[in-house]
């Protein structure tokens, strides 16, 4: 359904009631997710997959953090190399955010933007299901 942060710290000072301030919660969260992405040299921080540790082969979600950050960057070619459903991840966050901005001026409804949330989620588990076992067959 998405992550959402408690933004009724800054909501509530402004005057924005609890309905418009768990909207501006959905709408910005997928937001400062990108932008924490954004800030981490992802580079630097090595590989702490708890999965691939374990089991010896790499997780579904090994490289989508660094391909996110080459998508924010500018570089598709690796994003694409670090995991090729990084664009599926990306692209569901910008939409959960657009989706909770129609919400929020009344384009579309509370179920619309639910909807939405879950079949996007779907989809990119089927695609990080998909891309793994793909992984796996040709290393």
């Amino acid at each position: 359904m998405g992550v959402a942060l408690p933004w009724q710290w800054f909501a509530q000072p402004c005057g924005i009631s609890k309905d418009q301030s768990q909207l501006l919660s959905y709408f910005l969260s997928p937001l400062v997710a990108l932008c924490a992405v954004a800030a981490i040299h992802v580079t630097s921080l090595g590989n702490h997959c708890l999965f691939e540790h374990l089991l010896g082969i790499p997780c579904p979600g090994c490289g989508i953090t660094t391909s996110l950050f080459a998508i924010l960057t500018g570089n598709l070619v690796a994003a694409w190399s670090a995991n090729p459903c990084g664009f599926l991840v990306f692209a569901s966050l910008l939409g959960q955010s657009l989706v909770t901005a129609l919400e929020y001026f009344s384009v579309l409804d509370r179920g619309a933007r639910l909807d939405f949330a879950l079949h996007s989620n779907s989809v990119v588990a089927s695609f990080l299901i998909i891309a793994w076992m793909a992984h796996l067959i040709r290393p």
